[in-house]
């Protein structure tokens, strides 16, 4: 859509909160992942100051982004102040669970590797996009993952997942199967302290359909000579396009001429 618009899809509350908690999270596991001071980490008031003080010193470094959240509140639970709070809440129960696993595995702490790649699938055989950029790639586990944000889970989630796997299987062939998605969903809208939710799913061949059969409306929808679709059809095809805006705007220009 982006080649076929020229355009880049506009920026909102949805899109500059999942930047931010993106680059939080993948900070913090950065930073995190190796340190052996979590293994000092006695009480629950010492884990929640190293949480707050890597929150501080990230909106210090953000500002910018953070003042720019302002301007995009539609609704009482777009918080900026809100969002910080849940993402300290979300880091400690972070800080929990990596210190969990360092006590329950003892010596043999085997450690798994996250990627984050650009895969590079066939696109002209598959017809999806390259590259393909999954927010993270489990290899050990056969998992593919995204982090999401909003105001709640959405089913397309993991139909997109599904095409990553498509695009990872494409690209490297036989013995590098994706059997599982990871969402990690960090609620953006909400009055309330919440932690980030981890959805685990299985990716069958009934997932993979689903994907392609949907891949295979956007591809119709697009060689249609009434693009953009019909005001009739855009709850049923476009609610969760990026670009529903830039179409809405072509929409209302064939509405004109029909009048004319």
């Amino acid at each position: 859509m982006k080649k076929i618009l020229k355009k880049k899809g506009k920026k909102n509350w949805g899109r500059i909160t999942g930047q931010i908690v993106e680059s939080c999270v993948y900070g913090f596991t950065n930073k995190f992942r190796e340190d052996i001071t979590i293994d000092k980490i006695e009480t629950y008031e010492s884990l929640i100051t190293k949480s707050s003080q890597y929150i501080k010193n990230f909106s210090m470094q953000n500002q910018k982004w953070i003042k720019k959240l302002v301007g995009y509140k539609t609704c009482p639970e777009e918080d900026e102040n809100l969002l910080l709070l849940t993402l300290d809440y979300a880091l400690r129960h972070e800080l929990l669970m990596l210190k969990a696993m360092k006590v329950l595995s003892g010596k043999n702490n085997k450690k798994i590797t996250i990627k984050r790649i650009d895969i590079q699938p066939r696109s002209k055989i598959l017809g999806i996009s390259s590259p393909s950029s999954p927010d993270f790639i489990i290899p050990d586990v056969s998992a593919v993952g995204d982090i999401k944000t909003g105001g709640e889970f959405k089913d397309f989630f993991r139909i997109t997942a599904a095409g990553y796997a498509l695009a990872y299987e494409n690209q490297f062939g036989k013995g590098h199967d994706i059997n599982f998605g990871i969402i990690y969903f960090f609620p953006t809208r909400q009055r309330d302290i919440s932690f980030a939710h981890l959805y685990i799913f299985v990716i069958d061949d009934s997932l993979r359909r689903e994907f392609l059969d949907t891949r295979n409306r956007a591809l119709m929808i697009m060689r249609d000579s009434r693009t953009p679709p019909p005001f009739a059809d855009r709850d049923k095809y476009c609610v969760y396009c990026k670009y529903i805006d830039e179409c809405d705007k072509e929409r209302d220009k064939l509405r004109k001429r029909k009048k004319k």
